[in-house]
């Protein structure tokens, strides 16, 4: 929306000020709305694999694009809202009127052309100049000059239409590294421009705020919007990618195996004071793959610590026929054991599979991830992760759910860009390529997507299959997943801090270096959820005072609620629009997932900054073997003292609501205004979001414990696993 040449002034007073703000706030919304609609109505509801030869468009083509999609947008949506007159009488028809005249010409110019190029043929071009010289001549000048008339206001207006245009072009090339279908463009331009309107809205509030201590907790809260607004369009981005993108290569059946080509493949199973009975299952999987027995070796790299358990672990592997490597000194944790095993082997294989020794693996594991690697480029190939006790009604089907938005959305999507992750079970490595890497790292503690991104610095591609061919034991206690999501987020910051050097390497492109980053700033999003929760306590605690809000009106607290509730629809949006493609997920499901990733993001935040602060943290296992079921007394002491940070912050939000309910007078009958009520319901939804922590502690110690015993025998099939979770990736 823009400001109306005919009710320029001599100079932008304060309420001019206003109106600009409101206008172009509304504007922008309006307009992205509009795109939101128009690309929801055509988006794919369920993801469609589609390698047809498309051209995709050039980085130049894609930012013209959208910026002209952008504009074209705005001009729709200040043309509609000139037309109603009630935004009229409350505006006082701040629109302008000749920009709107110009949004017509940018849409007819191209029609006017195209018919002049039919009727008059290729070989008079000259004509068809001089016709578009003479319609700038008559229409587009004269129209310019209209915007031009009030030089105050035309500023605005134009810097307004090149911040358009601008956030246009930033959505367009954002896509230049993958085939979008249009309806993924439209959506998500859309969501670029509300975010742009909501912004506005939110100067405008502190603009409008009375006081200092008003206007800097104003300030605050505009950049934690912002801070959220940021991570709701990068989730969306890539959920997006996923639905509205079109795959450039499809590998995820492999159907090119060739059954003469079987290079030497060493299969490394990681054990670190496992259980024998859960080894012993892994290593007759792997026993029974169908791969020439003569062109594959078994390896225990074991790291146990356990006299008893290494005497066991040893007879195992003598009546299997598997190699056993086991290390007294333990220098750098599971990296520095796969480097030691790999050294001290007695060979050296082509290709090294590496499998945890909780997984039942597939007869046709080798079979299918060994063939990518006919192609010489090719370093690594990662198959999804899935788990043989998420069965329903166990809080292991949640971690595994939860889980399963990374496997079958986010891998894939970066698969596209030759950003692939390796996760350190169930993928292969080219030994050549590993080595050429520098070898597993043995400070990073994420050492299997810190490899990753030094492979493809130096230039080796990695392959993603989509067809499950492993199944493992997820996490039956919070306990077990806060450790495991500790080392994860610790070692997300720790990598990148670590490789500076290879993410500015000449052979990684623009998005392959944003992938990694944007990696390490989604560990950090429990930032946003604290950041806001300390700013709304502030702003509670100074009504207790008398002192002067930000958030006095409802639409001021809507403003500031849009990024966090933004980021829930988000939540619900990758569950049941992208993961349900892949994984069926039930309606329940949705508050259990969400629910989990509340649970564990300020664990995540915590371990991430220290990571990126160059702290240190010992490897833990990750314990998977089922325990006893706690008392309900037990669980609860339990579940409070492993969240303890968490459960503070919700008890003392819950306190600080009914004080505040109290001083209000909620509970006296006085009149409360709509804001307070919004505020104080706020507050208490944050406080559950912070005990989420506690109570899936206390869940996942009472929940029942699904069996992990094979169904028809290790590897034979997706022994004990549900289908909603685990290979219902096959048939992606």
């Amino acid at each position: 929306m823009f400001l109306s040449a005919g009710s320029a002034t001599s100079s932008l007073g304060h309420w001019a000020l206003d109106w600009i703000t409101l206008s172009l706030a509304i504007t922008w919304t309006v307009a992205g709305l509009l795109l939101v609609l128009l690309g929801w109505l055509t988006l794919p509801r369920r993801h469609r694999r589609d390698t047809t030869g498309s051209r995709r468009a050039s980085a130049t083509a894609r930012i013209v694009g959208g910026s002209l999609l952008a504009a074209t947008a705005t001009f729709v949506a200040a043309y509609t809202l000139l037309r109603g007159e009630g935004w009229a009488t409350a505006g006082g028809r701040v629109v302008l009127p000749a920009l709107t005249e110009l949004g017509r010409l940018v849409v007819t110019l191209p029609i006017i052309a195209g018919f002049a190029w039919i009727g008059r043929g290729v070989v008079e071009l000259g004509a068809l100049v001089v016709d578009l010289g003479r319609i700038a001549g008559d229409w587009l000048v004269p129209q310019l000059r209209a915007i031009w008339a009030g030089r105050p206001y035309a500023i605005v207006n134009l810097t307004a239409l090149a911040v358009v245009a601008a956030v246009g072009g930033f959505a367009g090339w954002l896509s230049t590294s993958s085939r979008w279908r249009v309806s993924g463009v439209f959506t998500y331009l859309g969501l670029d421009l509300v975010a742009l309107g909501l912004i506005g809205f939110s100067i405008l509030m502190i603009e409008s705020s009375r006081g200092l201590l008003a206007a800097g907790l104003g300030v605050v809260l505009i950049g934690v919007e912002i801070f959220g607004l940021v991570l709701f369009l990068a989730y969306q981005f890539y959920t997006l990618e996923y639905i509205a993108g079109r795959d450039v290569e499809d590998r995820s059946d492999a159907g090119t195996i060739d059954p003469d080509w079987t290079p030497f493949v060493l299969v490394q199973v990681a054990c670190f004071n496992e259980p024998p009975r859960i080894v012993e299952q892994t290593l007759a999987a792997v026993g029974r793959l169908r791969y020439p027995k003569d062109r594959y070796a078994v390896q225990l790299v074991d790291d146990s610590t356990d006299p008893a358990l290494l005497d066991r672990l040893a007879e195992l592997c003598a009546s299997l026929g598997v190699a056993f490597q086991h290390r007294v000194a333990r220098r750098g944790f599971k990296g520095g054991a796969l480097n030691d095993a790999l050294a001290a082997f007695e060979r050296t294989p082509d290709l090294v599979a590496i499998v945890d020794s909780d997984y039942v693996v597939d007869p046709e594991f080798l079979r299918v991830a060994v063939a990518p690697f006919r192609d010489p480029g090719v370093g690594f190939v990662q198959t999804p992760q899935a788990y043989r006790n998420a069965v329903s009604g166990t809080f292991a089907r949640w971690y595994a759910l939860a889980d399963a938005y990374f496997y079958q959305v986010i891998q894939p999507v970066r698969a596209r860009v030759q950003s692939l992750i390796f996760c350190g079970t169930m993928g292969v490595l080219r030994v050549s390529a590993l080595r050429s890497a520098g070898g597993w790292s043995e400070v990073c503690v994420t050492e299997d997507a810190e490899l990753s991104l030094r492979m493809l610095s130096k230039g080796w591609r990695g392959v993603y299959l989509r067809r499950t061919l492993g199944w493992g034991l997820a996490p039956e206690e919070m306990s077990a997943v806060r450790s495991q999501h500790r080392r994860w987020a610790f070692g997300g910051l720790q990598m990148l801090r670590m490789n500076r050097e290879s993410l500015d390497a000449p052979t990684l492109t623009a998005r392959q270096r944003r992938d990694f980053r944007l990696g390490g700033v989604f560990w950090m999003d429990g930032l946003f959820i604290s950041a806001l929760t300390a700013s709304l306590a502030a702003i509670v605690v100074a009504s207790w005072f008398d002192i002067s809000l930000p958030l006095q009106s409802t639409a001021a607290v809507a403003i500031v609620a849009s990024a966090p509730l933004l980021l829930m629809l988000d939540g619900v949006f990758k569950i049941r629009i992208a993961l349900r493609s892949s994984t069926p997920v039930r309606y329940r499901d949705i508050f259990g997932i969400m629910g989990f990733w509340f649970a564990i993001k300020i664990n995540d935040l915590r371990a991430a900054l220290r990571g990126w602060s160059g702290a240190k943290l010992a490897f833990v296992r990750t314990p998977k073997e089922p325990g006893v079921t706690p008392t309900r007394r037990h669980a609860l002491r339990t579940a409070i003292a492993s969240s303890k940070i968490e459960t503070t912050v919700g008890l003392s939000l819950l306190g600080l609501s009914a004080i505040t309910a109290y001083h209000w007078g909620v509970f006296t009958h006085s009149r409360v205004t709509l804001p307070q009520w919004f505020l104080l319901g706020w507050l208490a939804y944050y406080a559950l979001v912070f005990l989420a922590a506690m109570l899936f502690d206390y869940f996942s110690q009472r929940a029942p414990r699904a069996s992990t015993e094979p169904r028809d025998g290790p590897g034979r099939s997706a022994p004990a696993v549900d289908r909603a979770v685990g290979s219902a990736a096959s048939d992606s």
